[in-house]
């Protein structure tokens, strides 16, 4: 379950204040605008529940290396979305045009 930040704290105590100040002084504006920060707290909530699908992986070659000798570790990172959404490979960048990976580095 999705809990709300300090921001979302904040927000809600501003709703609620602009809702009791547009009820006290009947001002339709200002419960318009309590309307809107409730539509947004309700979006991040939703937002806040979809958890995205995240596969890290490690190997490392050989299993056992004498002192001194070499070794190779390999990381793997692939995110799996929803069908129709793309998903670019790790390091290659974003949608967004990041160049980071989504799962660090």
């Amino acid at each position: 379950m999705p809990r709300l930040t300090r921001r979302g704290v904040a927000l809600l105590v501003a709703v609620v204040v602009v809702f009791a100040a547009g009820q006290l002084l009947g001002f339709a504006v200002l419960l318009a605008l309590a309307g809107v920060g409730v539509g947004a707290l309700v979006a991040a909530l939703l937002v806040g529940t979809h958890r995205p699908k995240v596969e890290v992986t490690r190997e490392v070659y050989p299993d056992r290396v004498s002192r001194g000798g070499a070794a190779i570790a390999r990381r793997g990172c692939r995110t799996r979305a929803p069908a129709g959404r793309p998903v670019s490979p790790p390091g290659t960048g974003s949608a967004s045009g990041s160049a980071r990976s989504s799962c660090g580095r």
